[in-house]
């Protein structure tokens, strides 16, 4: 008997908090032109658009063109590692938006045109699973291991691992799968280094979530939608993913009432912990330094229990569709993220079809 797929339900929100300290003076004379930033942090290479709140024109200057240039319509191009302060005058009137430029260290596998490494993203599982090349599934696999190698080269390599306790590498290029964790391993050839991304999970330990297929299957699109946008991609820290796991536990309600008019709550659905708080009280909780900035996204689906394997694609699809969430995932503002997500609510909807509920937590970080 095919289960037909029923309505799903959706609720989502985005927040930014900033902690950054604010000070603030003013100018008798000359009132100061606000622009959509004050302070923007980018990759190499990379742009960003500046504007000024009000709509007025003025005139752009940048302090340091070696760091980073502006043109006439506003718009940031990062040149390399350094700071520097984008001006926007008008007449007595000034605007100004510190910038701080980093090394461009991602290299696409586009750009390798001689030496490369045959691959630069790989998932192995320490329970000798090991996901397909496109990272939607998992197949069996003898051992928790991958040979890397360096193709076009005929010079000495040496290889290394940026996290042995996560994943090693032989002299020979053999990866094998330690512990669950995110790190990069590389080949170096005389000076210069060429760098892959691993992930190792626990598949067997579902309810550890930096162990989950499923958050790393969302970490992969958040960070190819951040490519695709000439955004440095984010990285995971596993305090950070403990402390989203245990909002999405806080999320998730006690009951669920199902009717004809819909899905109804026992408790609220918001960026408010059980006990008043905001969402970022849970960052000190978890031993993790005073953040710069901390976003949050949290989202809810239900879905039959036939239709579980399009859980990921539909929700990352909602919080794309959200402005707030969409800022969030883009922003060159935080440099780590905690994924956390509880399913573990089972209910019949009003067709009595079986079906889960997920609620799903993005929590995003930047250190000072």
């Amino acid at each position: 008997m095919v289960c037909k797929r029923v309505t799903c339900a959706l609720i989502s929100v985005g927040m930014i908090i900033l902690m950054l300290p604010v000070c603030s003076s003013v100018d008798a004379k000359a009132k100061k032109i606000k622009l959509n930033y004050s302070y923007y942090k980018m990759t190499g290479g990379y742009t960003v658009k500046l504007k000024t709140k009000s709509g007025i024109k003025v005139k752009w200057k940048s302090t340091n063109k070696k760091v980073a240039t502006v043109s006439k319509k506003g718009k940031v191009t990062g040149r390399k590692k350094g700071k520097c302060t984008i001006i926007a005058r008008r007449g007595k009137r000034v605007g100004k938006c510190k910038i701080t430029v980093t090394r461009n260290m991602y290299i696409p596998n586009k750009k390798f045109t001689k030496t490369s490494l045959d691959v630069l993203r790989l998932k192995l599982d320490i329970n000798n699973i090991q996901y397909n090349s496109v990272g939607e599934s998992y197949i069996n696999n003898k051992k928790s291991t991958f040979t890397l190698s360096l193709k076009n080269n005929k010079k000495k390599v040496t290889w290394g691992t940026q996290n042995k306790r996560i994943a090693t590498i032989s002299s020979k290029g053999l990866i094998t799968a330690v512990s669950p964790g995110l790190t990069y391993v590389y080949a170096k050839v005389g000076k210069t280094k060429y760098r892959a991304e691993v992930v190792v999970t626990d598949l067997k330990n579902p309810n550890k979530i930096e162990n989950q297929k499923d958050a790393y299957e969302m970490l992969k699109r958040i960070n190819d939608l951040r490519i695709k946008n000439k955004v440095k991609p984010l990285k995971i820290l596993n305090r950070l993913m403990r402390a989203s796991q245990q909002r999405a536990k806080e999320l998730k309600p006690a009951r669920i009432e199902v009717s004809g008019l819909g899905i109804k709550f026992d408790k609220n659905f918001s960026h408010r912990r059980p006990d008043g708080r905001s969402f970022s009280s849970i960052i000190p909780e978890f031993n993790l330094p005073t953040a710069s900035r901390v976003g949050e996204n949290i989202s809810f689906v239900t879905d039959t229990v036939t239709q579980r394997e399009d859980f990921i694609k539909y929700c990352f699809k909602s919080f794309l569709e959200s402005k707030d969430h969409r800022e969030n995932m883009l922003s060159n503002d935080y440099n780590y993220i905690g994924i956390g997500h509880d399913d573990s609510i089972r209910f019949t909807n009003y067709h009595t079809h079986p079906c889960i509920a997920m609620f799903w937590e993005q929590l995003f970080y930047s250190k000072y």
